[in-house]
């Protein structure tokens, strides 16, 4: 039987950190992509363990992250996740994030699982006929739902993707679009600013060789990508 709650724990390096000091939203997405994995692993539901089983793999579909303050280099974290249950065409899967006993953040995502060659989703239902989930009753925090444009859109530079974007399902990795984001809306210039929500919505994924044409639009300190292939 599944464990209903799996806790990773995580040290913020030079590697994962920005300019200001403070780890970067992809970094962190990837501490985040790195505990579900963990949490799968232990009760048989890892990508490789579902692709053998029923020749299906996960995809991330929406992913919500809000903090309270920044998380700063050096640090360690401390990240709780667990499903919820199934709701739709997926799972809910969310996080609590911690530094030094202190909740200071939390995400909450939503994935499917597609056929491994095709990427086409199949229903949840598959993966429940193998692997039991142990869900928690419900789920805490707020989903990551629709998101609407700020007009109007300016566009930005182009981003050709290449080798350093994918992963090892031969599509740009989720966490490389929070790193799209900050470069297309020039976040290297807001000293003493950090992310404190940051909202993705993957509506096709995007392969070796594409081009992603990407706009944005802003008002007050709320900013909006569109990548579009």
């Amino acid at each position: 039987m599944a464990l209903k709650y799996f806790t990773a724990k995580f040290s913020v390096g030079t590697r994962d950190t920005d300019n200001f000091g403070f780890c970067r939203p992809s970094s962190l997405q990837s501490f985040l992509q790195e505990a579900a994995t963990l949490h799968t692993l232990s009760f048989g539901a890892s990508r490789e363990q579902l692709n053998d089983a029923i020749g299906v793999i996960w995809i991330l579909m929406r992913i919500r992250i809000e903090l309270s303050e920044p998380i700063h280099y050096p640090s360690s974290l401390s990240i709780t996740t667990w499903t919820a249950p199934i709701s739709g065409a997926g799972f809910i899967r969310e996080f609590k994030i911690e530094t030094e006993g202190r909740e200071i953040g939390h995400a909450s995502s939503f994935w499917v699982i597609a056929d491994s060659h095709s990427h086409h989703i199949v229903r949840p239902s598959e993966a429940l006929k193998i692997v039991d989930f142990s869900p928690v009753d419900s789920a805490k925090y707020t989903p990551a739902g629709k998101l609407h444009p700020i007009e109007p859109l300016t566009n930005c530079p182009t981003i050709h993707v290449k080798y350093s974007d994918l992963d090892i399902n031969n599509h740009v990795n989720n966490a490389r679009y929070g790193d799209f984001a900050c470069d297309s809306i020039g976040f290297e210039r807001m000293r003493g600013k950090f992310v404190s929500l940051l909202q993705i919505n993957f509506n096709l994924e995007c392969l070796p060789g594409q081009e992603i044409f990407i706009s944005s639009g802003n008002r007050d300190w709320t900013y909006y990508v569109l990548g579009e292939s």
